[in-house]
């Protein structure tokens, strides 16, 4: 009997040892998730993880209130209904649907993934939240302290960013994949984050001189963008005009030019010369003239940029009132010139000039100048230094090469006749001799080489050239990319919820029993005493 019972021991500690490791290792492995049609779902139905369907028009489950990374990524959808409820949308969730046209971003929204649909060719979205505002068909991140532009969508074909004041900056990312090729960025715009433009097709921004729009320009000389103001529209400006005070009257006498006039009176209503009437660009702060009136009080100012522009007088420490102009720029058909940024390395730019009628002009005068070099001519009239000069070929185009870095005005005449004008920025682009290229990039491969040798670990985001901006891309708390809990022996099992698994605990239970049978056998002798020979026989085998 001893031997059988010793036999029966050994097998039922080895049947528990085996049901241990085959539920530890992951043979065992449970299925949390539930179904709902052809969405699959975390078992308390709340997040969608993946979809099973043949594409077309959905309907997201009433249940859900989430949709998980790549839940639903090149899943041939054309049409999302059902997103009244989500308040989570996940990276890459609606991603690589071509077919996807247009989105409703539900008033419950609090947290998205800036790719949520990237790749997509969404032209537009509508509804929007508190947090996360639709104008225009672009969504808004209104979580800061200031909304930022947060997703243009990749199929739009123009966009027209909100002029509202507590909009004020233009996020990283926020035109990636987009195929649009120029913007035009209002005032109110203040911060253009580096990567705004990153992964999209635009190549001339449109602004007003001195604001951000413009630096964004000047400082990113390797995005090969162009700067040029914003061709908008004016009315007239507002003016001081108060009887038996002194006064100065200011008017733009024509939008298309940026020229203003200004005529300074007396508390009697008499012209007054020599007052210094100071020109401000309110938006930057920059004086752009500073002309003297004449004997007829008069002064003009002629080339400023587009922007609102504040009007002070002077005259031996008397003010003679103040004033504000606008100037917006010209919409009215007819000739115009165009300029861009051909070559920045060797300061090319170039355009055309065309007539009233959209024809070519040949042999048009072009000239480039800039406001650094203002001057006044001898009727107290601003004007602007010219720095280049060329003429228009047959096809209208022009072209100067070796302008350094800044704003320029491009005018264009032919016969005495103004055809347009426009300002463009050249970005400033900064050489060095081979030399100095050489010792550089021996220095760089150096520093490589030791970083190399300090750690065989490289980031998943460098390793690709992604850029680490965890804070625009939120993913959701619970694991998607499977239906399954993988049971491992890395670490403790859990379900969907988070809670430890109870597979994991009932396995560590046996498999605890199963040493406790051993100790038991042990102590009775069940296996210490398998090989010894009882009633004094001998050791020897038979």
């Amino acid at each position: 009997m001893p031997g059988r019972t010793r036999i029966i021991g050994i097998w039922v500690v080895a049947a528990v040892i085996a049901v241990s490791v085959w539920l530890l290792s992951g043979l065992g492995t449970v299925d949390a998730n539930i179904t709902d049609g052809d969405f699959e779902l975390t078992d308390d139905g709340t997040t969608v993880v993946s979809y099973t369907g043949t594409g077309g028009p959905i309907e997201l489950p009433a249940s859900a209130t989430a949709v998980g990374g790549d839940a639903l990524n090149g899943s041939g959808i054309t049409a999302v209904n059902g997103t009244e409820g989500l308040t989570s949308i996940g990276a890459r969730a609606f991603a690589n649907n071509s077919g996807l046209s247009t989105f409703r971003i539900p008033n419950t929204l609090t947290t998205l993934s800036q790719d949520a649909f990237s790749g997509s060719s969404l032209s537009n979205f509508t509804g929007g939240s508190s947090t996360y505002q639709v104008y225009d068909g672009a969504i808004y991140n209104m979580s800061g302290s200031g909304g930022s532009l947060y997703i243009v969508p990749e199929g739009a074909s123009s966009i027209s960013i909100s002029t509202q004041s507590n909009i004020n900056t233009i996020a990283n990312g926020a035109f990636n994949g987009s195929g649009i090729t120029s913007v035009t960025i209002p005032s109110n715009i203040t911060t253009i984050q580096d990567g705004a433009f990153s992964g999209s097709s635009v190549k001339t921004i449109y602004g007003t001189p001195g604001t951000a729009a413009e630096t964004f320009v000047l400082n990113h000389p390797e995005l090969g963008l162009s700067f040029q103001t914003d061709p908008g529209t004016s009315t007239n400006t507002n003016t001081n005009t108060a009887t038996g005070q002194k006064n100065v009257t200011a008017t733009v006498t024509d939008n298309s030019t940026g020229s203003i006039a200004a005529t300074v009176r007396d508390e009697n209503g008499a012209v007054v010369s020599g007052v210094t009437v100071t020109v401000t660009n309110r938006s930057t702060g920059v004086v752009e003239a500073t002309p003297v009136t004449g004997t007829d009080g008069r002064v003009t100012v002629t080339r400023l940029p587009v922007g609102t522009y504040n009007i002070t007088t002077d005259k031996d420490g008397t003010s003679y009132g103040t004033a504000t102009v606008e100037i917006t720029g010209s919409t009215t058909t007819g000739s115009r010139v165009t300029a861009e940024v051909i070559d920045m390395y060797n300061g090319t730019i170039g355009g055309y000039v065309y007539d009233a009628n959209g024809n070519a002009v040949s042999g048009a005068t072009v000239s480039i100048g800039n406001r650094v070099g203002t001057i006044n001519d001898t009727n107290n009239n601003v004007r602007t230094r010219t720095t280049a000069q060329t003429t228009t070929a047959s096809d209208g185009s022009w072209a100067v090469t070796g302008m350094a870095g800044g704003r320029y005005i491009v005018t264009a005449s032919r016969g005495g006749t103004s055809l347009g004008e426009t300002t463009i920025v050249v970005p400033y682009f900064y050489d060095y001799d081979d030399d100095d290229d050489d010792d550089d990039d021996d220095d760089d491969d150096e520093y490589i080489e030791e970083e190399t040798e300090e750690s065989d670990i490289v980031d998943e985001d460098e390793e690709y050239g992604l850029e680490d901006d965890d804070e625009d891309y939120v993913e959701l708390p619970t694991d998607t990319s499977s239906g399954s809990v993988d049971h491992s022996l890395d670490s403790t099992p859990k379900t969907a919820d988070g809670d430890i698994d109870p597979h994991f605990i009932l396995s560590a239970a046996l498999f605890l029993a199963g040493l406790c049978a051993l100790f038991i056998a042990r102590q009775r002798g069940i296996i210490a005493g398998a090989g010894k020979k009882q009633d004094g026989e001998s050791d020897e085998l038979d």
